[in-house]
C-alpha cells in the first residue's frame, strides 16, 4: 500500500507541478520522428489520432485495444475529432473495420511537424491509471489546435468499453468468416479456459521471461490439465470446454488428453515481439478473442510463474459475459 501511496504522489506532481515533458520516452520520439521543417498540413482544430505504428512499445492485443477505446470515450466526451492509425505489425482495417464511427485517416492526413503536432505517452506502468484522464487534460489545453498523437494502453474508460468497441469496429467479412467456421467447429454450448504461460514453456517468444527447464515444463502442463479435469468434473460435465492459450504446446497436449477440451488451430505470437508473420498468424489473437467472447463462461486460470493475462477478461467485456479467475 505504501509503494502504491508513493507511486500516486509521483504521478501526481508529474502531471500537476512538471513544466517538463512527463516522459523522456516522449522526448526521444520527438527528437527522432517530429521536425520543424517536416510537412505541414491544414487543421481545422484539436485532433486525436491513436498511435500504433511500431514506433513505441504497444504491448498485446489487449493492451493495444484498451487503450484505442478508452482514448475513443475520452475524446467523445471532450467532443474532439478521434483516429486511429494503426499499421504496425498490420493494419487493423483488415480484421476489424469501422463500425458506427469512421475512425481512418490516411498517411497524408498525419503531420510530423513539430509546430503542428505533438506525440504523448500513457501507460499504465508509467504512472497511476487514476491520473490518465487529468493529463490528456493538460495536454490538450496546452496543445489546442494540434495533432496529439496518442501511445496508450489505458484503461480509464473500461466499464464502458463494450459500447466504445462496438462503436469502433466490426469483424472484416475474413475474420467474421473465421469465426464463425470456429465456432461451428467447437459446437455449442462451450465454456472457456484461458492459460497465459509467456515464455515459460519455451514456444513463445516474449523478451525478458523465463523459460523453464524440461521437466518443470512437464509438470506445469500436467497441473494445468488436472485442473480443467477438476473443473470440468464437477461444474460443467454436459459442457464442452474451450481451451486457448499463448502456449501451442500446451495446446496441442491438452487436446490429445482430454476429449471434452476444444482449440482454436494455430499458432499466436505476441504483436510487440514478432514484426514479421503473415497475416494469417495475426488473425488467430483475432479469432481467439471473438469465439472466446461467445462461450456461456469464461476463466482465466494461472498457477506458479504464469501470467496474469487481460485477455480473457477483454473477450468476456465484448459481450459481458460471466468472468472468474481461478489462482491454483
Amino acid at each position: 500500500m505504501l509503494s502504491t501511496f508513493k507511486r500516486y504522489i509521483k504521478s501526481f506532481w508529474l502531471v500537476y507541478f512538471s513544466n517538463k515533458g512527463f516522459h523522456t520516452s516522449e522526448q526521444d520520439l520527438k527528437l527522432k520522428y517530429y521536425s520543424e521543417t517536416a510537412q505541414a498540413i491544414k487543421l481545422k482544430g484539436t485532433e486525436i489520432v491513436f498511435m500504433v505504428d511500431g514506433r513505441f512499445i504497444h504491448g498485446g492485443l489487449t493492451d493495444r485495444l484498451r487503450g484505442i477505446t478508452s482514448i475513443y470515450h475520452y475524446c467523445k466526451e471532450k467532443g474532439l475529432k478521434y483516429y486511429l492509425n494503426y499499421i504496425s505489425p498490420f493494419e487493423l482495417s483488415l480484421f476489424l473495420e469501422p463500425n458506427k464511427y469512421h475512425w481512418g485517416i490516411e498517411m497524408n492526413q498525419i503531420t510530423y511537424n513539430s509546430s503542428q503536432a505533438v506525440p504523448i505517452i500513457i501507460n499504465d506502468w508509467q504512472f497511476d491509471v487514476r491520473l490518465h484522464k487529468s493529463y490528456l487534460d493538460k495536454i490538450i489545453k496546452k496543445n489546442k489546435g494540434k495533432q496529439i498523437h496518442i501511445y496508450s494502453n489505458t484503461q480509464y474508460f473500461k466499464k464502458s468499453f463494450k459500447q466504445d468497441f462496438k462503436e469502433l469496429f466490426r469483424p472484416s467479412l475474413i475474420l467474421q468468416k473465421r469465426i464463425d467456421e470456429t465456432v461451428n467447429m467447437i459446437g455449442k454450448p462451450y465454456i472457456a479456459m484461458v492459460f497465459r504461460f509467456q515464455q515459460l514453456l519455451g514456444d513463445f517468444k516474449e523478451t525478458g521471461y523465463k523459460t523453464l527447464h524440461k521437466k518443470e515444463q512437464e509438470l506445469l502442463i500436467l497441473r494445468c490439465i488436472d485442473k480443467v479435469k477438476e473443473l470440468y468434473n464437477k461444474k460443467y460435465i454436459d459442457k464442452l470446454v474451450l481451451v486457448t492459450s499463448d502456449s501451442i504446446t500446451f495446446l496441442q497436449t491438452i487436446s490429445k488428453e482430454l476429449d471434452f477440451v476444444r482449440i482454436i488451430p494455430g499458432k499466436v505470437v505476441h504483436m510487440d515481439h514478432t514484426s514479421d508473420a503473415s497475416n494469417e498468424v495475426y488473425m488467430k489473437s483475432f479469432v481467439d478473442l471473438f469465439v472466446l467472447s461467445k462461450a456461456e463462461k469464461i476463466y482465466l486460470l494461472q498457477t506458479g510463474d504464469m501470467y496474469h493475462s487481460g485477455f480473457a477478461k477483454q473477450a468476456s467485456m465484448i459481450e459481458n459475459i460471466p468472468y472468474e479467475e481461478l489462482i491454483f
